[in-house]
Formats: structure tokens, sequence, C-alpha cells
């Protein structure tokens, strides 16, 4: 596996996951639970989803930091 697959790859599907995960609380299960519990879930959940999009940010720029392109080399 080349360098670049592996250090954009890794950010990305972390970052994809928890935004989900995030998403996945804050619309699907919150709605289905009463007011106390819901108002936590529905602030975690966003919060998730927030970190998820700060997680796939910082691996573009650590990306972009190391200098590679989209192909992998280094631009001239």
């Amino acid at each position: 596996m080349k360098p670049f697959a592996r250090l954009t790859n890794r950010y990305w599907i972390g970052g994809a996951i928890t935004a989900f995960v995030g998403v996945g609380l804050a619309r699907i299960l919150s709605p289905t639970l009463e007011r106390g519990p819901r108002e936590i879930t529905a602030a975690a959940g966003q919060l998730l989803g927030i970190l998820g999009l700060f997680i796939i940010a910082y691996g573009v720029n650590r990306r972009l930091k190391a200098g590679t392109s989209k192909e992998g080399l280094k631009p001239e």
C-alpha cells in the first residue's frame, strides 16, 4: 500500500465513522427518547458529528503539510 493511501484513508474512514455515529445519535436515536435523555443524546451526537469533520480536516491538513498531491507525488 502506498504511503499516501495509508495516511489519507485512516483519517477519512475514522472521521466518517465518527460523523455517521454522531448523526445517528442526534437524528435517529434522540427523537425516540424522553426529554432529558433526548437533549443529552442530541448534544452528544452533534458533537460527534463535528468531531468527525474535524478528524477529516486534520487528515487533509496533514496530507498537505506532508507535501503530497492526489497521486501521492510531491508537487513540483
